[in-house]
């Protein structure tokens, strides 16, 4: 006759026999004083434990995964949620489908999203404000989280302005990911990154003398630049690579696609900006021959004496072409602004 005794252990089920039962009755003891000693793996858990052990090792078998993950994963779930709701969290994961969305990291995506833009000034400015953005982010963009971007553009050292048209690059670039299928359609990252404004500071705006003064220490191959500047509502972007064929006798023709306002527009050409290009007009090539045209209206403004601003040439343009008609929606046609901005910004 031999005596089976039995009992459970972290790995499962085991057992041994006694060929007397007295040994047999024995072993429970020694058992239990291996346990307090703990020197043994050998578990002693009671009738309920014994059920709820059983029932997870049975209901885990067809995951493959063992207790202990199971446990370690919960508890660092736990923490994150701040509360048992890793289920919920799990189906909203899975309703996203993020788990079967392909790799895809910044650096990529970035590539991506900037081969898809075919206008060369928009691509420019993009290709400057994601800069950062890709070298900062070494990673699966689906990880990338807002208070990441939220913390990275706080910590740019950047002017407000600049700050929010990098926010307008990144999530321009989630657009795209999303409808590439890189992240989720619904995806929400950018909602709770910090919305950054311009600061509205005070518009410089030229006299005529100041302008005056300009134009005549100016050297002759940048006149015709400060002229359309000064005297028309083109943009910077439009006039770097404005051709001579687009300017007719009584309007610069702006075409969709060229600049940062993709829309076709009519810039009409008043007397004064007519008198002083005609005599530099060409039937084609560039009007700007410079790579750098601010550098040469700088050392003219230096020259002259007058307080160099970078935008005053438009901001004067705009400005006196809403005092001489007193038309706002028309010139913010002509601008190729908002009437909200023309008002914001000119009145």
């Amino acid at each position: 006759v031999k005596y089976k005794v039995r009992w459970l252990t972290p790995h499962g089920k085991d057992h041994c026999f006694r060929s007397e039962l007295k040994e047999a009755k024995k072993l429970p003891n020694q058992i239990k004083g291996k346990v307090r000693q703990g020197n043994t793996d050998i578990l002693v858990l009671s009738p309920a434990e014994q059920l709820d052990y059983q029932f997870a090792v049975d209901t885990l078998k067809e995951s493959g995964t063992d207790i202990r993950t199971v446990a370690k994963e919960y508890a660092e779930s736990y923490k994150l949620l701040k509360g048992p709701h890793m289920l919920e969290a799990v189906r909203y994961f899975a309703r996203r489908n993020i788990h079967t969305l392909p790799k895809m990291s910044v650096q990529n995506a970035v590539k991506g999203f900037l081969n898809s833009i075919d206008r060369p000034v928009c691509l420019k400015l993009q290709t400057a404000y994601l800069r950062r953005f890709s070298e900062a982010f070494q990673m699966d963009l689906k990880q990338v989280r807002s208070k990441d971007i939220d913390a990275f553009l706080r910590a740019l050292p950047l002017a407000e302005r600049s700050k929010m048209n990098t926010r307008s690059a990144i999530k321009a670039l989630m657009i795209y990911a999303a409808s590439q299928g890189w992240i989720p359609k619904d995806d929400d990252t950018m909602d709770s990154v910090r919305k950054f404004r311009d600061a509205q500071t005070e518009v410089a705006i030229l006299t005529p003398d100041e302008l005056a003064a300009i134009l005549t220490y100016a050297r002759e191959e940048i006149i015709p630049w400060i002229a359309f500047r000064a005297f028309s509502t083109i943009r910077d972007s439009e006039l770097k690579i404005l051709d001579w064929e687009q300017v007719k006798p009584k309007s610069i023709r702006i075409t969709k696609g060229k600049g940062l306002v993709p829309t076709r527009r009519l810039i009409p050409i008043a007397p004064n900006l007519k008198e002083w290009i005609e005599p530099f007009r060409l039937k084609s090539g560039q009007v700007s021959p410079f790579a750098n045209s601010y550098k040469q209206f700088k050392k003219a403004c230096d020259a002259a004496g007058v307080k160099y601003s970078r935008n005053c040439l438009r901001h004067s343009a705009i400005t006196y072409r809403v005092m001489l008609t007193g038309n706002v929606e028309r010139i913010a046609l002509e601008s190729g602004n908002s009437a909200a901005k023309i008002h914001s910004n000119y009145l």
